[in-house]
């Protein structure tokens, strides 16, 4: 295991890391502050907001150190990763958080997820098949649509929707309805182009349905970056 102590907006915290990819995440997060274009977001934020690819939890602690009163919905399907998340969570005292151990998805039910040697790459099959010719390491999961999500827990809507999903952003707004559009403020999410999903494509999807769009690529590998999309028609 691996930790790291680190000072963000007041608040000194204790972050067990895990391996190399939890530095890689923490430093993406709290030094290059990569996702600093939804901090006004998080701090104004009037409902809940859904941390899909949890991970460590590291977003979530962020999010939580800008806006206390935040309701967190984290959504981490991989067993171990739960169990660091939650450690990571009460070892900083951070509270009012919802963990749910599934992965979001394009359907729900069950899924499977490829486990990749480190704790941040794991990532769900395409299409749910798995390639029996490969020695892969596979989970089997519980998944969930943004619809059922909002359904389940009755929102009015998302303020907003992070995703860190390795490559599923794709199917899952893909998989979204005008409907479940209106029900969500903002989005944010890593795109992995490495996994034939094309930003550009996304973007015209997320355009075509009353959002505006920002990209900024990321300085360490052109494969991937941020996508932020603000719905213009949900003030």
């Amino acid at each position: 295991m691996k930790f790291k102590k680190i000072n963000f907006n007041g608040y000194h915290l204790n972050l067990n890391l895990k391996d190399d990819a939890g530095l890689s995440v923490v430093n993406e997060i709290f030094k290059y502050r990569e996702y600093r274009i939804i901090e006004n977001i998080i701090v104004d934020t009037d409902g809940p907001i859904v941390d899909a690819g949890a991970h460590l939890g590291f977003f979530t602690i962020y999010t939580k150190c800008l806006n206390q009163n935040s309701k967190i919905f984290c959504l981490e399907p991989e067993k171990d990763n739960i169990k660091i998340l939650k450690e990571n969570l009460a070892n900083n005292n951070i509270a009012d958080v919802n963990i749910l151990q599934m992965a979001l998805a394009d359907k729900s039910g069950m899924g499977n997820l490829i486990i990749s040697h480190d704790s941040h790459n794991h990532r769900l099959s395409v299409g749910g098949a798995v390639l029996k010719t490969q020695n892969l390491d596979i989970q089997k999961i519980n998944t969930i649509t943004i619809s059922d999500l909002i359904n389940k827990y009755q929102w009015p809507h998302i303020s907003l929707l992070k995703m860190d999903i390795e490559g599923a952003e794709k199917d899952v707004i893909n998989s979204l309805s005008v409907h479940d559009f209106s029900k969500i403020k903002a989005i944010v999410f890593e795109y992995h182009e490495n996994y034939n999903v094309n930003h550009g494509v996304l973007e015209k999807i997320l355009r075509k349905n009353g959002f505006g769009v920002e990209i900024f690529p990321s300085q360490f590998d052109k494969k991937m970056g941020i996508l932020f999309a603000n719905n213009k028609k949900n003030k």
